[in-house]
This record gives C-alpha cells, sequence and structure tokens, in this order.
C-alpha cells in the first residue's frame, strides 16, 4: 500500500537535519541517520548528557530552542467541575497553575502569525505521523474537559486561548470548542450538534453538522472518567495541540464507560503550529459483540468541515474535497469503512 509523506512527520525530523525519502512503493522508509525515538529525556540518557527529547526524537540540546515543559499534567485552569467554562476570557493569557507559572496566549499575543493563508479546501492522505494521548502528556499547558460519563455536552477547552492560533478554511481561530459525541469546532459560540439540534450522525454532505471543524469520530458516544484531554506538545514554532477522547464507548444507557464496557474508543486529533497539517489518529478502538464493526467507524462520520452551503453531496465529493465538476465540497468526508485499514489521516490545505 502506497504511504503518502505526510507535514506532520516531515515538519520536526526536517527542524533536526534528517530526511525522508519515500520509496515508491510499499511502506519502508530510509533514513540516511535513524533518530533515536524517545517519550521523555530520561530516554536519551544513554546518548550523554548533552541529549534531550524534542517531539518524539533524541537530539542536542544546544540544537533545541527552548526547553520542554515536563511538569506533569495538570486539569483545566480553573475547571473544578470539568465543564471548562472557568477558564479566563478570550483574549486573557491563561496561567496554567504550576510552579513553573508557564503562560499562554495566542499567536497575536507572541507576534507570531501561523499559516493561514486562503484555502479552498482540504484532502486527506494516510500519514504515519505518531499520534499521541493528550491525556499522557507531560505538558504545562493541558487541561481535561468531560469527564464522569458526559453524554451529550459540548463545551469549551480547558486552554483558552490557545497558545497558538489555528488556520481552517483560511480563518485563524483561537478558541475551541468539544463534543463528547467526538468532534470539535473553532468559534466563539458552541457548534450546537447535540443529536437534540440536528439528530443522529450523518454526511458531512448535508445541512445539520458541526460547523468549522473537525469530525474525528461522530458517533454516540459517551466519555470516561478520563473525559477528553487537552495538551500541547513540543516548541515553538513547532508545537502540536492535541485533543484526546480517552477510553470512551458508545452509549449504551448504562451512563458510564467503565473496563466493563462493550467498547473502548481512544482518539485524538492534532494541529500542527508549523504546517496548518490536521492529525486525527486512532489509538485503540474495541469493541465486543454488536459494537465490533461499530468501533471500526461502521456507524461514525469522520473528515473536516468548513460553514455554509455544501457544493455537492459525499457521493460526489472526492477525497480531495472538489464536486466531480471541480468546485469545492466545503467539507471533507472519509469513508467510514477507511478507519479499519488506516490509523491516522492527515488533513491537508490545498
Amino acid at each position: 500500500m502506497a504511504m503518502t509523506h505526510n507535514l506532520a512527520a516531515s515538519s520536526w525530523l526536517r527542524a533536526i537535519g534528517i530526511t525522508l525519502p519515500l520509496l515508491a512503493s510499499g511502506c519502508s522508509l530510509v533514513l540516511d541517520a535513524s533518530p533515536v525515538q524517545c517519550v521523555a529525556d530520561a530516554d536519551c540518557e544513554f546518548l550523554g548528557s548533552e541529549f534531550a527529547c524534542e517531539v518524539d526524537v533524541c537530539v542536542e540540546t544546544d540544537e533545541v530552542a527552548t526547553p520542554r515543559m515536563d511538569v506533569g499534567v495538570a486539569t483545566g485552569p480553573g475547571d473544578s467541575d470539568g465543564t471548562g467554562t472557568d477558564a479566563p476570557d478570550e483574549g486573557e493569557d491563561s496561567e496554567t497553575g504550576t510552579a513553573a507559572g508557564t503562560e499562554t496566549g495566542s499567536s497575536s499575543d507572541t507576534g507570531v502569525e501561523g499559516p493561514c493563508d486562503p484555502v479552498s479546501g482540504y484532502s486527506w492522505a494516510e500519514s504515519i505521523a505518531v499520534v499521541r494521548n493528550a491525556c499522557d502528556l507531560p505538558s504545562a499547558v493541558s487541561g481535561t474537559v468531560l469527564t464522569e460519563g458526559a453524554n451529550e455536552v459540548e463545551v469549551q477547552s480547558p486552554i483558552t486561548p490557545l497558545p497558538f492560533d489555528i488556520c481552517l478554511y483560511g480563518e485563524p481561530r483561537s478558541t475551541l470548542w468539544i463534543g463528547d459525541n467526538g468532534y470539535l469546532t473553532l468559534g466563539d459560540s458552541p457548534p450546537g450538534a447535540l443529536q437534540s439540534d440536528v439528530g443522529v450522525p450523518h454526511s458531512l454532505g448535508e445541512d445539520g453538522v458541526p460547523g468549522l471543524g473537525v469530525v474525528a469520530f461522530w458517533d454516540a458516544l459517551q466519555t470516561s472518567a478520563s473525559g477528553v484531554c487537552v495538551a500541547v506538545e513540543g516548541s515553538e514554532p513547532d508545537r502540536i495541540l492535541w485533543v484526546t477522547w480517552d477510553s470512551v464507548c458508545f452509549e449504551d444507557g448504562s451512563g458510564v464507560c467503565n473496563p466493563d464496557s462493550a467498547s473502548d474508543l481512544t482518539f485524538s486529533v492534532g494541529f500542527e503550529e508549523a504546517t496548518g497539517g490536521i492529525l486525527v489518529g486512532y489509538l485503540d478502538m474495541n469493541g465486543e459483540g454488536a459494537f465490533d464493526e461499530r468501533a471500526q467507524g461502521q456507524t461514525s462520520i469522520t473528515g473536516i468541515t468548513n460553514t455554509g452551503a455544501r457544493g455537492c453531496t459525499a457521493d460526489l465529493c472526492d477525497m480531495s474535497g472538489l464536486c466531480e465538476d471541480g468546485s469545492p465540497c466545503n467539507y471533507t468526508e472519509v469513508a467510514a469503512t477507511t478507519i479499519r485499514a488506516l490509523n491516522t489521516i492527515e488533513f491537508t490545505a490545498r
């Protein structure tokens, strides 16, 4: 199976002087110098004291622009009830409450402009990027919402404003909303895509779908005690904002996900600061009995969506987000059966 050379993997490898020439066929990669994979600085100690872990690989510390923020995952700022509504007002710096007193702000606060050229749509392709679980990242900029069996709820990200603007369809956004049913949107107000608002999940080519945002695994879900985690990985200007639905399950009337549930789903969305690429990855998608095929995407919707009218229906919209006549679909939908074969998908502006 051919493998697309994605922006996520190449951006951080280029930063440390490693290129990834992709073979013409098959899924193998040839490296001039194989990087040492890592999760924490301790994984690099055998290379010498001058090495540290930076975005999944060991690099010499003099090549690292700023140190990693390995100070432990924190709950959302002021988020005692798990709703994310106690976060600072948009436009203010949000303090993480850690000993280091790390502060974040939108890209306009730092003077760094993100990639936000006008685009007509997004294409999707298989990716070799390593998708992370935000709940496991040792980041000083992190938070959790939608814990304890949240169902039919949309809340604001615990990190508000975002540490860098996310550009989607040419619009820079610093506020993110998360739905327990596996989608997120960017904007100043909730997406209003609950079943009570738009009915059951349906094709992005139809009306009544989540607005400007990413639909990772839109289905009737409920969260576990882990909830949905948000964390920032890496250093400016090569950061990735990860959003992870951790150990969620299909709604079955029990009101809670636990080890006895017949389904256990963990998936993430990653926004790349440097490239504007968007990753969707499936870490654990397990289901028993009637939930087996559903866990592989049989009834879910996956894709990226803009606001406004649709150019054509999903059967006439290709994987580049174009209708048969070449006009923009105003969304890009991934075939549900694809999730069974692909672990990671990347959306790229065209």
